[in-house]
């Protein structure tokens, strides 16, 4: 006995066996709450009733168990093969250096690479190329591709704008590419009908993500909230912008709603197409109370005269969410000033009761 595990001799595995609980032959919770019931409790209790009445009542597939932890049965474990990784390597008899070869051997690595991940049934989602130099001094080269992909000529060609990031040295002596990241992919079709074709937005979001990074090409989702910070959430860049149908619970409050499902972002509530990251308070507004549009404000610094202005739109406090948002309220208003400029701005509070906001006014965003 020590660290945690105990080596038993052989043919002694019953008697180790009998004091452990009955979970430990991984039955149903029916069948062990039924044999508790019993009284039974232990491995070595069960082992010690007649056979005849246990596959009555429980079936052979309790026995079963019983008879594999005492090694009377057999039971095979099928065991856990890690995947293959996938890539292609290109080694030369000469050292290359010059930009003809390079992309020569790539195009060629290339279409390897494709042929191994068909084989796989896998598409890519990261390639890595490593170039093995002559001073040991190998050079690596990542691309990131939005979904799976075997298009040879895209995935080629999202390599070779970046090719100048890799040093050749005194000469490459090997080419590879490697699959970090891949997913399954199913046959593609070989041709397509010209009408049933739909834009695809991948290959650009490809070449757009690996020249300024994936954490700066984002999409932005709806959220179902009636506060305008909340309605929205940044997601990948192929992310299905349609809301996906939900399936509410008998004894939800939502079944009583009748009404038509509005989309958060519905035309009827116009929205600035960005939003400023938070409010910024405004300066030196003049606007009559309680739901009359500013005449005037101050924002960083420069002023601004409306000349045309539609509104108030009252937006409720989710007290669900909050608690100290039980009484706010924001009335919002779409403004434009003298030089053209339109705004989005609210006053918080109803212009009428204390408790629902302090009458201060906030810019939330410029309209295009």
């Amino acid at each position: 006995m020590g660290d945690g595990f105990s080596v038993i001799p052989s043919g002694q595995h019953p008697e180790a066996l009998a004091p452990l609980p009955l979970a430990a032959l991984r039955l149903d919770p029916a069948t062990i709450d039924a044999l508790v019931h019993l009284g039974v409790e232990t491995i070595g209790q069960l082992a010690a009733m007649p056979r005849a009445p246990l596959a009555r009542r429980f079936g052979d597939a309790l026995l079963t168990r019983l008879d594999q932890a005492h090694g009377r049965v057999a039971e095979p474990l099928d065991p856990v093969i890690p995947p293959e990784p996938i890539a292609v390597v290109q080694r030369f008899a000469e050292p290359i250096a010059t930009a003809e070869a390079i992309a020569h051997w790539l195009g060629k690595l290339m279409q390897h690479l494709v042929t191994a991940l068909a084989q796989a049934g896998k598409g890519a989602r990261m390639i890595e190329l490593v170039a093995d130099r002559i001073d040991g001094v190998p050079q690596h080269l990542r691309i990131g591709l939005a979904r799976p992909s075997r298009d040879a000529a895209h995935m080629l060609r999202l390599i070779t704008r970046r090719i100048q990031e890799i040093s050749p040295g005194y000469g490459i002596d090997a080419l590879a590419f490697h699959v970090r990241r891949a997913d399954p992919l199913g046959a593609q079709p070989f041709e397509e009908r010209l009408e049933d074709r739909t834009t695809d937005i991948a290959p650009l979001v490809d070449a757009l993500a690996n020249r300024i990074g994936d954490a700066r090409l984002w999409r932005i989702r709806p959220v179902e909230s009636d506060v305008p910070e909340r309605s929205l959430a940044s997601g990948p860049p192929l992310l299905d912008a349609t809301r996906p149908a939900t399936r509410l619970k008998p004894d939800d409050v939502r079944q009583l709603d009748r009404g038509v499902d509005l989309h958060p972002w519905h035309p009827r509530w116009p929205r600035p197409a960005r939003l400023l990251r938070r409010p910024e308070l405004l300066d030196h507004v003049i606007a009559e109370l309680p739901d009359q549009p500013p005449r005037r404000f101050t924002w960083r610094g420069e002023t601004h005269r409306i000349v045309r202005a539609d509104g108030p739109e009252r937006i409720l406090g989710e007290w669900w969410q909050r608690a100290a948002e039980a009484q706010s309220v924001r009335d919002y208003f779409r403004v434009e000033d003298e030089a053209g400029h339109r705004f989005w701005l609210f006053r918080r509070g109803d212009g009428e009761r204390p408790e629902t906001g302090d009458l201060a006014w906030f810019i939330h965003g410029a309209f295009g």
